[in-house]
């Protein structure tokens, strides 16, 4: 048996403040990306076929987590992220994408979901900002 012990600096409270503002920061600009998006049809046409693009490679059975990746990370830029995709978010999409369920959605059920989920995740946003 191994025990690993991690010691935790204690954060001053302008380490704190610092971060508080950055993740108001994140919020707000995460916010602006989705209201951009749910506005331009363009842009929210191309994500949604991006994403199936990857049912179509999902069905296929050459769907890998390296090309899901690098689809993710163009959805991300799509909406004006410049962050990266964790690596088990990654998996977790993965195992939705490769799922049977997934796999015998139509792009136009595809289309519904990602605009559900953009107005979804613009109301939390909305919520996060009065916080």
């Amino acid at each position: 048996f191994f025990f690993f012990f991690f010691f935790f600096k204690q954060k001053t409270a302008y380490e704190m403040l610092r971060s508080l503002v950055g993740s108001e920061m994140c919020i707000r600009d995460s916010y602006e990306c989705v209201c951009k998006l749910i506005n331009d049809e363009k842009r929210l046409n191309e994500m949604v076929d991006l994403y199936y693009k990857v049912v179509e490679k999902a069905r296929a059975g050459t769907l890998t987590i390296e090309e899901l990746e690098k689809d993710m990370n163009r959805s991300m830029e799509m909406n004006g992220m410049k962050s990266r995709m964790p690596r088990d978010a990654l998996e977790k999409s993965y195992e939705r994408f490769t799922s049977e369920e997934a796999k015998a959605s139509t792009r136009e059920e595809i289309d519904k979901t990602v605009r559900e989920k953009m107005k979804a995740n613009k109301a939390m946003l909305e919520d996060m900002m009065k916080k």
